[in-house]
C-alpha cells in the first residue's frame, strides 16, 4: 500500500467521523425537549471538544486544500474557475470534504435555528462558523468569475 492512499484512507476516515458526530449531534438537537430541569441538551465536555475539534480541522482543511490545489494549478490554468476545476477533479476527496462541510454545516445551522435556546454552545459554535466558511465560499465565486 502506498503511503498516498495510507493517507487518503486516513483522510477519508476521519471525514467519516466528522459527518458521523455532527449528523448524531443535529437529530439529537433537533430530537431534544427541554425541560425547566434540563432547559439546554448536554454534551460531555469530550464530546463537545471533539465535535469542536472536527469541525475546525475538516473546515480548515478544506479551504487551504483548496487554496494549495488551485495554485498549483496556476500556470496552466489562466482563470481562477479553471484552477478550481482542475484541482476539484485531482482531488475527489476535496469534494467530499467540501460537500460534506457544506451540507452539516447547513444541518447545523437549521438545528441551531430551530433549537436556539436548546442548543448547547459547541453547536452555536460550529454553525456560526460554517455560516462564515460557507460566505468565503460565495465571495470565492465573484473572485472566481473576474479572473
Amino acid at each position: 500500500m502506498s503511503f498516498d492512499r495510507l493517507r487518503g484512507i486516513v483522510a477519508a476516515m476521519f471525514l467519516a467521523g466528522f459527518v458521523g458526530i455532527w449528523v448524531w449531534i443535529a437529530v439529537k438537537l433537533l430530537r431534544f425537549h427541554p425541560t425547566n430541569e434540563t432547559p439546554q441538551l448536554v454534551l460531555s465536555t469530550a464530546f463537545a471538544t471533539v465535535s469542536g475539534a472536527l469541525s475546525g480541522t475538516v473546515g480548515a482543511g478544506t479551504a487551504a486544500v483548496l487554496g494549495i490545489k488551485i495554485q498549483e494549478y496556476k500556470p496552466n490554468n489562466p482563470t481562477m474557475a479553471a484552477r478550481v476545476r482542475a484541482a476539484t477533479k485531482a482531488s475527489p476527496l476535496l469534494v467530499a470534504g467540501i460537500l460534506a462541510y457544506l451540507i452539516i454545516g447547513a444541518l447545523l445551522i437549521y438545528a441551531w435555528l430551530a433549537k436556539d435556546a436548546a442548543s448547547p454552545d459547541v453547536v452555536q459554535s460550529f454553525a456560526i462558523g460554517s455560516l462564515g466558511w460557507m460566505g468565503g465560499a460565495f465571495v470565492a465565486v465573484f473572485a472566481a468569475q473576474s479572473s
